[in-house]
């Protein structure tokens, strides 16, 4: 069976909610640390369904019949939110539709992320440009980024 898009609804917090918690040792060090508490709390069910009631957050989700494999989000149509993929459906082209669907779905061609540091080259091989030094902050590391084609070609 293929792998689909489609719009997250409020259904799919739970899940959501599992697939980006279950990938939290690529994104802090240790999320049990007291100055990441409230940023964990974001990731759960309850914050994650008011996101995707917010009309300045847009949420896709990949699914292969009911299994969730993947969800994007941006904020404000220019910010990558979320861009996660389960571990075990890595190398399936799937982060790619996902990629594709936040391009199509931004305002413009520039969309700024605030990329885990674990995931910076990934970022800078679909053309992200660091645009800021390393952020630190309640406990997180992060690279500012930006994609614009218009600039980097």
């Amino acid at each position: 069976m293929d792998v689909t898009l489609r719009r997250a609804t409020a259904a799919d917090a739970d899940a959501i909610s599992g697939l980006v918690r279950g990938l939290l040792h690529h994104i802090v060090a240790d999320p049990d640390a007291p100055a990441v508490v409230a940023f964990v709390e974001a990731l759960g069910p309850a914050a994650t369904r008011d996101r995707i009631g917010l009309p300045r957050f847009s949420y896709v989700v990949a699914v292969r019949g009911s299994d969730l494999l993947g969800v994007a989000a941006l904020r404000d149509r220019s910010h990558l939110y979320h861009w996660f993929v389960r571990e075990s459906a890595h190398q399936q082209g799937i982060g790619r539709l996902l990629w594709q669907w936040i391009q199509a779905e931004a305002d413009g061609p520039r969309i700024t992320v605030n990329a885990t540091l674990s995931a910076v080259p990934v970022y800078r091989r679909l053309g992200f440009e660091a645009t800021a030094e390393v952020q630190s902050v309640d406990g997180l590391q992060f690279l500012p980024m930006a994609f614009d084609p218009d600039v980097v070609g």
